[in-house]
């Protein structure tokens, strides 16, 4: 394993070599995302049984740097793209990196944005479902930031937390818009996410419930099956909240449930206090 990972290592310097002194490409190398995939799979030697920084464990985090650079650059340029606010630029730079997960990501966001949020449906069709291509999206967020801190500059649409949060951001908005799929997606990908990602999705589920209590009761025949994470964030909610505040959210909800709707008894259960 050392030596594929020596090779892999070696394989990215003369890359870089090659490239010298030019700008950034608004494209990016066939095979880099899974060339990545590799160094961050490749086992952690600790130096307790011989491994230091110049063990493989150290080469793998090295070498994944070094390819971290080179999307540094690809993002430099799609922000040039971007700030030029020309839809065919754009499009231009995208269609250079649309072979890769990562890139194809970065750009499904950013279209999106640039095009000024009016293309929902593309950009829900797009949105990462499947457990390998959410895997990607926090991929993303680790080399976007890895970028940032090497001094490139990377896209507005990244910020303020990473493209990661700002994809939840915007899904999460059309989830409060009404839209059935945006919904649909939202809650699958809380049973895909953990750690931090979970906790933030958690908040802003926190948010429908006292922003928007009509899209919850309005769709609960989509979001029943995931009432165990309602009822949830609704306990949060009530343990937190002020009780003017839970009253507040409370009669919401009672004044937009009809006494001889069966969903609305089943929501209004989650508000019994344990």
């Amino acid at each position: 394993m050392r030596k594929v990972v020596v090779l892999i290592g070696a394989a990215v310097t003369l890359a870089a070599a090659c490239q010298g002194a030019e700008p950034p490409l608004c494209r990016i190398r066939k095979g880099l995302y899974e060339q990545r995939q590799a160094l961050a799979s490749a086992p952690q030697v600790p130096a307790a049984t011989g491994g230091d920084a110049a063990g493989d464990g150290g080469t793998a985090a090295a070498s994944r740097s070094s390819l971290d650079l080179e999307y540094a650059g690809f993002f430099q340029s799609l922000s040039e793209a971007t700030a030029s606010s020309d839809p065919t630029t754009i499009a231009s730079c995208c269609k250079e990196a649309a072979e890769d997960r990562v890139g194809a990501l970065a750009c499904h966001l950013v279209k999106y944005l640039a095009g000024g949020r009016t293309d929902s449906a593309t950009f829900l069709s797009g949105f990462p479902g499947a457990r390998k291509d959410v895997a990607s999206l926090w991929d993303l967020d680790a080399i976007a930031a890895s970028a940032a801190s090497s001094g490139s500059q990377v896209p507005k649409a990244f910020q303020p937390n990473g493209p990661g949060h700002r994809y939840i951001d915007e899904l999460f908005l059309l989830v409060l818009d009404g839209k059935e799929d945006a919904i649909v997606k939202y809650f699958t990908l809380t049973t895909l996410v953990s750690g931090d990602y979970a906790r933030y999705m958690d908040e802003k589920l926190g948010l429908l419930l006292r922003e928007a209590p009509a899209t919850m009761l309005t769709n609960w025949y989509l979001i029943r099956k995931h009432k165990a994470k309602i009822k949830t964030v609704v306990q949060t909610f009530l343990a937190s909240a002020t009780p003017s505040e839970a009253q507040q959210v409370s009669r919401a909800v009672r004044s937009l449930c009809s006494k001889d709707d069966p969903d609305c008894q089943e929501i209004l259960h989650l508000f019994a206090k344990k």
